[in-house]
């Protein structure tokens, strides 16, 4: 993709400082399409850009993972289990003294699955557009934070600290992406 400056339609003065002038419009030319790039998109940082994609992919595929699991510990599609969390068998586990259903288990990973998956869409569009990240940040912090709170809060439930190091991830990612833009 070659990018390019285009001059505004009205006349403007020279740019005086280099902030000025990455503040000129770029377009993007992509084959026949040519596409409005802003220029707050060009001067992200490829590190922002490139935690944010990673950040996407991998709740994406964490969020497929539980679906995957959610049908085939529920028999509806058991052909899927190898591709599956194993995290429906964890749920039922620790939550056993409850004694839930395999119906609210189901539930409850879910809508866990559903919290991935729009941080996962936030973070590939902030990615792409620049805009967006907070809501990603604060979907993952909240559902990796209650969990590693789960961990320490249940004895039978050790995952050697494993939501915890995920939540420390993200926080870092966050450091990291709002130091980028500073």
């Amino acid at each position: 993709m070659k990018i390019s400056r285009v001059r505004s339609p009205v006349p403007t003065p020279a740019p005086v400082s280099k902030a000025q002038r990455l503040d000129a419009e770029y377009v993007a030319v992509a084959g026949p399409r040519v596409l409005r790039v802003p220029a707050q998109l060009v001067r992200m940082n490829l590190v922002r850009r490139t935690i944010l994609g990673v950040l996407g992919l991998w709740h994406g595929l964490a969020a497929t993972q539980n679906v995957f699991d959610v049908l085939a510990s529920t028999g509806i599609a058991t052909g899927l289990r190898p591709l599956a969390s194993k995290n429906f068998d964890m749920i039922a586990n620790v939550a056993e003294p409850l004694h839930p259903s395999r119906t609210a288990i189901a539930v409850l990973l879910t809508g866990a699955a559903t919290i991935e998956a729009a941080a996962s869409v936030s973070f590939v569009r902030a990615a792409f557009t620049g805009e967006g990240a907070e809501v990603g940040f604060a979907l993952s912090l909240a559902l990796f934070g209650s969990f590693f709170l789960i961990d320490d809060g249940l004895d039978d439930y050790d995952l050697g600290a494993k939501h915890r190091a995920i939540f420390t991830l993200v926080v870092a990612g966050y450091a990291a992406t709002k130091a980028a833009t500073s």
